[in-house]
């Protein structure tokens, strides 16, 4: 990768890529100091804007008569802007790129990336076709993808499995044979259904009569009409629970990051007058 080289051996890399692929303008050219060719490659001149205007028309090559030496420099320039946009390799006014003026590293990748597109876009289409064939040959046979498409744990939700089940060959003749003898999935769905819901209010009854054996107050006939007096003692009960809880989340939790005590709760504060008041109302009022 281009990151992972020093400046002076990304210029080397870039020089011998350019040579493979045959640019005219680095042809018969022997340097072997890495800084020539990175002076070269980075310094503005017509060489080097040359060298870009060759890659580009070899990338693009309907470029090339924007790119001839007829067409004013500037819009040479904007021209390979504009290709390098399009190839999301530079911004849309990163002209200074192109001129020479950023920096050397800037310039480099640029040049490299460019190039990798050329040795991408150069390769054959029989040999696209049989790396694009050996890629789909290992995807269909891994055994990964076969994981993935029946996993021992569906992802569907719920509806989509209901759904999933009714295309099933087990569910199909199951309905057929249904039909056969007069009647529909639908009806038993919802025979099935009504099943569930009588099954869960059974349990919800039950679950009621354990709670009133477990409360008094339920089970007083005197006050089983008085519901606000019975508000009020589950409030005062959930309020004892809360400060407990507070207090010992406080105490392990909460002390170590700040540098005051555990509260103290007193019976005498003005929650507990409030609380105490109200009881001592519908006391008076029932």
């Amino acid at each position: 990768m281009a990151g992972c080289l020093t400046e002076e051996q990304l210029a080397r890399r870039i020089l011998d890529q350019l040579k493979e692929n045959g640019c005219p303008f680095v042809e018969g050219l022997y340097l072997n100091d890495a800084k020539t060719i990175l002076e070269m490659l980075c310094t503005p001149s017509d060489y080097r804007l040359e060298i870009l205007e060759w890659i580009c028309s070899r990338i693009y090559p309907s470029s090339r008569q924007f790119l001839n030496t007829k067409e004013s420099l500037d819009t040479r320039i904007k021209e390979m802007v504009k290709l390098g946009y399009c190839l999301t390799l530079c911004l849309a006014d990163d002209v200074e790129l192109i001129k020479g003026l950023a920096s050397p590293q800037r310039q480099l990748t640029f040049m490299d990336q460019l190039l990798s597109v050329l040795k991408r876009d150069s390769i054959s289409a029989g040999e696209q076709v049989r790396r694009t064939e050996e890629m789909l040959q290992d995807l269909c046979t891994s055994q990964h993808l076969q994981d993935f498409l029946n996993p021992e744990l569906t992802p569907w939700p719920p509806d989509i499995k209901c759904f999933l089940a009714r295309e099933t060959p087990h569910f199909l003749a199951k309905e057929e044979l249904l039909q056969k003898r007069g009647c529909t999935a639908e009806v038993v769905s919802d025979e099935n259904n009504l099943q569930h819901i009588l099954e869960a209010l059974r349990r919800v009854d039950a679950d009621i009569k354990k709670v009133r054996e477990e409360c008094v107050f339920l089970r007083d006939e005197k006050n089983s009409g008085d519901i606000t007096c019975q508000t009020l003692r589950v409030a005062v009960s959930d309020l004892q629970h809360l400060i407990l809880g507070f207090r010992q989340v406080f105490k392990s939790e909460f002390s170590e990051h700040c540098s005051r005590s555990t509260p103290l709760i007193s019976n005498s504060g003005p929650l507990f007058q409030s609380i105490h008041h109200l009881l001592t109302s519908c006391s008076e009022v029932r």
